[in-house]
Formats: structure tokens, sequence, C-alpha cells
């Protein structure tokens, strides 16, 4: 991808990053909650998000759900075949995209992103910008609206990308772009966003690396994407990128955080990254900046 497009390639709308110290608390402690297999919206924390997607994940072998979910949403239609899904149909087919939310929202967020609470569509292109999560918490003057955990709702935009013209690479990258907003939109429907649950220390709630991070990119999602990469891979045969690299080289160059810094604090060998890249992805970020300022 080009390093002009990773700052806005997934935009995501972070509705806590302004919020949070104005938020009251729905957190519900999980021996209060009726079903405690049950997510509630605004009632979790994110170390408890992080930890209930990838114990998910980690356990699909014992799990029925997932394993038929594998097998009849993922493999029974080849969905991890984009040149075979682009010879019947365009990558823009709602049917088509349709069944790579259904596949993805049974096998990896508990079929808990319904359509009473998230809804994505297909927008026309916008230059640089690959996808956007927004929800209802803001206005359109951008000043915070309070709701209740019954309205709360996410909506994502995948914006067409035309100037790819290899159909099968343009599926996959709507494919990715849709996983990924998923990712931010089941934490923005489900954790709590009050001062408390953001971060104990006000270090901590201005570097938000352990709950939303500077752009919804904080080391939950981090965590639980890199190892929806990994299960992608393994166990639906098929390679997404979800951008984690490129997504933290750009919060660092915007923070103007030191790489060094950030890979104290995000982990970079825990999470796979490598130094090496990151740092020279910051480079052609700021490389990039330049030139455009200069034009």
């Amino acid at each position: 991808m080009d390093a002009s497009q990773i700052l806005t390639s997934f935009n995501t709308s972070i509705a806590e990053i302004d919020i949070a110290l104005t938020t009251p608390c729905y957190l519900i402690p999980e021996s209060l909650r009726a079903n405690k297999d049950k997510f509630y919206t605004l009632a979790h924390t994110y170390p408890e998000i992080q930890t209930r997607l990838i114990h998910n994940m980690k356990y699909c072998s014992t799990n029925t759900m997932i394993r038929r979910a594998v097998r009849d949403h993922w493999f029974d239609f080849h969905l991890n075949d984009f040149n075979r899904q682009t010879r019947v149909v365009p990558p823009e087919d709602t049917k088509l995209m349709n069944k790579y939310f259904k596949a993805f929202n049974r096998i990896f967020f508990f079929g808990a992103l319904t359509t009473d609470r998230y809804s994505y569509r297909l927008e026309r292109n916008v230059p640089g910008i690959r996808g956007a999560t927004s929800d209802v918490r803001l206005d359109h003057a951008g000043a915070v609206e309070h709701h209740s955990p019954k309205s709360i709702k996410c909506i994502t935009a995948l914006y067409k990308k035309p100037d790819t013209t290899d159909e099968s690479l343009r599926l996959k990258g709507y494919v990715e772009t849709l996983l990924h907003e998923m990712l931010h939109a089941f934490f923005n429907l489900f954790t709590c966003l009050c001062e408390t649950c953001m971060g104990m220390t006000e270090k901590e709630r201005r570097e938000k690396t352990k709950t939303a991070g500077a752009s919804g990119h904080g080391m939950p999602w981090h965590m639980v994407a890199q190892r929806i990469e990994e299960f992608v891979k393994s166990r639906l045969k098929c390679e997404l990128d979800l951008d984690r690299e490129w997504i933290m080289a750009q919060d660092i160059y915007e923070s103007r955080m030191r790489v060094s810094k950030a890979s104290v604090l995000f982990h970079f060998k825990e999470l796979g990254m490598s130094y090496e890249s990151i740092k020279q992805k910051v480079e052609k970020i700021r490389l990039d900046g330049e030139s455009r300022k200069a034009d």
C-alpha cells in the first residue's frame, strides 16, 4: 500500500478517544450479569473483550459453533478463493459481501454484531481511505451525545476502489477492510468508555495503549487482530492483512513518539512486528508527508 494511504486507510472515527472523561459508567460486573456468555452493550472492559475474543479462537477445535461456522459459512461458499468469487459476481456485489460479513460475525464475534447494532455499506471512492467506522455517540457537529446501551450503534463505510483493476485483489481489499472495521465496531459496542474503565492513571489516559490507543488501535485491538490474522491463515486457508504495521507506524508518526518508546509500550515482538520495518514505515510516512506539503 502507498504510504500516503496509511493514516486514512482505516480512518476509524473513535468516539471514545474524546468522550471518555464525560461518559457515565455502564460497566456490569460479571457476577451481576444475567447471562455470563452474552455480550451486553457498553458493559465490558477492554481486557475482558480482548480475552474473550482470543479465547474463542484459541479453543475453536472444541467450539462446535465456530467449527460449524467455518464449514457452513466459509468453506461451503469457497470464500477463501477470491478468484472464484469474482468470476461469478463483481467484488462490490452486496450478497457476496454479506457472505463474508456473516462468516466473520459467526467465526470471530459470537454472532453479536446484529443488524440492530451494526451495519456497513459500500460507498464511492475516497482517495487514501479504505474504510471508516463511527458510532452514534457523536452528532454531526462532533459534540457528545449520550446514548444508553440500548441505543448505541456502529456504522462502517467501505470505500470502493475502482482503480484496483484486478477484481480478486479488489475483493480481498474489501474483505480485509471489513474485518478490520468489524473488530473496531465490536470494541466500540461492548466496552464501557467511562474515565475509570478507559485507564487508571493520567499517563495511561494520555497514551491509551491499554484501551483505545491513539486512533482506536490500542494493545487490545492489535492483540486480537494479530490472532485473527493467524486464525485466518491456519484455519480458513487464506491470508488477510489487517494493516497492523502501517497503522502502528502512522500512530507513532502522528503522536511524535519515538519508535523505541513505542516498541516498549506496544511490545512489538509480542505482536509479531519488526522494529526495523516499523521504523522504515514511519520514515516513509514522514517523507511522503513532506512531499505533499512541498506540492
